[in-house]
């Protein structure tokens, strides 16, 4: 899978150049043994998994409309400050909320309009203190910004927006943080006068569900690369941090994603730092043993339908 985006005045702060790269690269390599092993390799180009546009999301849109249907097992790199493979994700969902209220003079007629920033700021601050009130075993994450709250300081605002980031390691969960969220939203909204307005730019991102013998066939190969692997059931023990459109592939298909490291282990992701890492000799030379794994992994499980037959009833 080609995962590729970049992120605003960053670049490929994600390495998902990478990510394209080793695709092909593995691809290209499989398809010089199709005539020894029976099978098909194909490579599926999966845009904005950084939900940045129009294509947010693409590995969903493309599952529901049946892209992976009738595909054994999929696979992919993603750099990484360390090798590691069956790394847990939360599940996560955007929520857009738009106030608008009424226009005025600040000074010479404030109690003729309605600030929606108010309401933006309420709901600010309301979120917050819910923080208090989440699960802690579903490892909740709630992140958000005011992106737009008025255009000069003697106007009342009639228009204010907040964007959110809602995540849990509970899928189940995070549909229940958004109502809440939204529940602090209308509050706001009485409060001041404002009326409040619900969208999203994406669609919901879940989380991994692992297929073990994938995992454990990928990290086999890797350690007979000469590469130093944390056990993958320690791995999926482990608090996701960050989430990814790639989770809702893996609750349709076997699908693993490679953590390949290219860069030092304080080096943080989305970051200009990550993004050079791509670029060095490390960098370069890593790209390659993971593409390696990815090849030795694809062309073991076309020749034994043992493993793939194991691979897919853990599915």
């Amino acid at each position: 899978m080609a995962e590729y985006d970049a992120l605003p005045n960053i670049g490929h702060g994600c390495g998902h150049n990478m990510i394209a790269a080793a695709a092909v690269g593995s691809a290209v390599a499989v398809s010089k043994l199709l005539d020894q092993i029976k099978g098909t390799v194909m490579v599926i180009g999966t845009p904005d998994e950084e939900a940045r546009g129009k294509y947010a999301g693409s590995k969903i849109h493309l599952a529901r409309a049946g892209v992976f249907r009738g595909i054994d097992a999929v696979l992919m790199m993603h750099g990484a400050v360390r090798y590691s493979v069956g790394g847990p994700a939360l599940a996560v969902r955007d929520l857009l909320i738009e106030f608008k209220g009424k226009t005025s003079h600040a000074a010479a007629s404030p109690e003729k309009g309605v600030n929606a920033l108010d309401a933006a700021i309420l709901t600010y601050v309301a979120v917050n203190t819910l923080r208090q009130h989440v699960r802690r075993d579903a490892n909740v994450v709630i992140h958000g910004i005011i992106a737009e709250g008025g255009r000069a300081s003697n106007v009342i605002p009639d228009r204010a927006l907040l964007k959110y980031g809602v995540r849990s390691s509970d899928t189940s969960y995070v549909q229940e943080l958004v109502e809440k969220i939204k529940d602090c939203a209308r509050g706001a909204a009485v409060a001041t006068g404002a009326k409040v307005f619900f969208g999203s730019n994406m669609p919901m991102y879940q989380g991994i569900k692992h297929n073990i013998v994938l995992e454990n066939l990928v990290a086999r190969n890797l350690r007979k690369l000469g590469i130093r692997i944390q056990d993958p059931a320690e791995m999926r023990r482990q608090m996701p941090r960050a989430s990814t459109d790639f989770g809702n592939v893996t609750q349709i298909v076997p699908a693993v994603s490679l953590s390949t490291k290219i860069c030092p282990a304080n080096t943080p992701g989305h970051s200009t730092a990550f993004r050079d890492a791509t670029k060095t000799m490390l960098g370069r030379k890593e790209l390659l043993t993971a593409s390696k794994a990815m090849v030795m992994s694809a062309v073991e499980l076309m020749a034994d339908k043992r493993t793939l037959g194991e691979m897919k009833k853990r599915k």
